[in-house]
C-alpha cells in the first residue's frame, strides 16, 4: 500500500506492465489504454501461443 500511495495509483487508475528479465516494472500510464480485440489476437504467434489446459472432466452439460 506505501508503494501504491508514494506513486499515486489508485483503483481505476490505467498503468503500464513490463517484463525486465527478472523484474516487474508497473508505472502509471499517461494516456488511458483501450484495446482491439483484432489487433490483439494479430499479436498471436507459435512462440507465444499456451498449450490447452485441463480442466478435469465436465460437471454439467458442457460437451467437449
Amino acid at each position: 500500500m506505501v508503494i501504491a500511495n508514494t506513486l499515486s495509483l489508485r483503483e481505476g487508475l490505467y498503468v503500464t506492465v513490463q517484463d525486465k528479465g527478472d523484474s516487474i516494472i508497473i508505472k502509471p500510464s499517461e494516456t488511458d489504454i483501450s484495446y482491439n480485440l483484432t489487433d490483439m489476437l494479430n499479436e498471436i504467434t507459435e512462440n507465444n501461443i499456451h498449450d490447452c489446459i485441463e480442466t478435469g472432466t465436465p460437471l454439467g452439460n458442457e460437451t467437449w
